[in-house]
């Protein structure tokens, strides 16, 4: 029998289902687990925090001694760019909070949408071993970020030696199995919500 339990990360809601039997207490301190990483990932890179690295980069246009992890984070973003001819581009948090998606979740559009422009972020991030530097745009890693939080989600339960769980980050999921079964996914049908 699977056990559940939920919580809120990066503002979203995450939904665990875990296959391992375990105890109330070890499934107390996978929660605990869980909720401890999604809230240091979300203190480091949401940019709708003031104090994260990426608010303080996107305000001071540096970011002085970069961990490994948001180097890399922003090489990936760089890398995606590169990959998709420019289709995606992790230098869109100015336009973004322009349209409203802002810290307050306003979606009231500024005035000012039309007059901003695209940057690129091969050539307007410069990331060394001890700073970043930003000269066009805001860094948003909403295209890829929570994804990377699942994969790490999924990598402390099995360092916690679980092997069969599901993750649910509001449609980005990671999921195992149950006990080599499949795990069948309801998806809710979207115009009539008590049908799946």
């Amino acid at each position: 029998m699977s056990q559940t339990f939920t919580f809120e990360a990066i503002g979203t809601q995450f939904w665990i289902e875990i296959f391992d039997g375990l105890n109330d207490e070890e499934l107390q301190a996978a929660k605990r687990s869980l909720e401890l990483l999604s809230s240091e990932f979300n203190q480091k890179y949401s940019r709708f925090l003031s104090d994260s690295d990426i608010s303080i980069l996107n305000r001071n246009r540096v970011l002085h001694n970069p961990s490994a992890e948001c180097r890399a984070l922003l090489t990936y973003g760089k890398e995606l760019y590169l990959r998709n001819q420019g289709t995606f581009n992790i230098l869109t948090g100015h336009i973004v909070e322009a349209r409203g998606y802002d810290a307050t979740y306003s979606f009231v559009p500024s005035n000012e949408l039309n007059e901003l422009k695209s940057c690129n972020p091969i050539t307007d991030i410069t990331i060394t071993s001890d700073r970043i530097t930003l000269s066009c745009g805001n860094v948003d890693l909403g295209g890829f970020g929570k994804g990377y939080l699942i994969d790490k989600q999924a990598e402390l339960l099995c360092s916690l030696d679980l092997q069969y769980f599901l993750i649910n980050g509001v449609g980005d999921m990671y999921g195992t199995s149950d006990y080599g079964e499949p795990i069948t996914i309801y998806l809710e049908h979207p115009l009539e919500t008590s049908q799946y």
